[in-house]
């Protein structure tokens, strides 16, 4: 019976964190349609200029690797170090929010703009990588509520113990990272790769 409700108490923030995530990608489909009018000229100058300019240029995929790793490590490091403090749950509430209200938004604003064709830039533009990057996104998720809640529990704040209860499980730590970059990798290279042949039908 103990068994049992530990593994329902682990998995209710994680309910919780999938409630946020639609309700919020719902608000940013409903906030896409509502105010259709106002960027679909956007959208039409984004298509003339920022397509275009992908289609034609040479990517250097060293730079782009670099860039794309850096950014989502720079993400990570941030996101670790606000969890073994007092914001470290709000901050967690407000990416998901935002995670979601952003992929709602895109979804939909593709889709009203470009039809099927939205549907599949949309796909070439998240995929493949998410396949890695979803895994480890719910991770960090999941051990970064672990540390904030812990550190919010505990009596004692200061930084070496807080970073402490942080290291506990450092080999996930390490197979998150090696996800970060393994992500960057396949966004770089096989991302881009798709996106190009996908930005071929505009």
């Amino acid at each position: 019976m103990n068994k049992v409700k530990q593994s329902l108490q682990s998995r209710e923030p994680m309910a919780i964190a999938l409630v946020l995530f639609i309700s919020s990608m719902i608000i940013g489909i409903l906030c896409s349609r509502l105010g259709s009018g106002l960027f679909i000229d956007g959208v039409d100058s984004l298509n003339d200029s920022y397509f275009s300019v992908i289609k034609q240029m040479d990517i250097e995929y060293g730079s782009l690797f670099f860039y794309t790793a850096g950014t989502h490590l720079k993400s990570f490091f941030l996101f670790f170090a606000i969890s073994i403090t007092v914001l470290g749950i709000p901050y967690i509430v407000y990416k998901i929010i935002s995670a979601g209200f952003y992929m709602g938004f895109l979804l939909s604003a593709l889709c009203l703009q470009y039809q099927l064709k939205g549907i599949l830039l949309a796909a070439a533009y998240v995929c493949p990588q998410a396949l890695i990057y979803v895994p480890v996104i719910i991770g960090c998720l999941k051990y970064g509520y672990h540390v904030a809640a812990e550190v919010s529990a505990g009596s004692e704040h200061s930084i070496s113990h807080c970073i402490g209860i942080l290291l506990k499980d450092k080999k996930l730590i390490i197979i998150l990272l090696i996800g970060v970059i393994a992500g960057a990798l396949v966004e770089t290279f096989l991302g881009s790769f798709l996106l190009r042949k996908v930005l071929l039908l505009f």
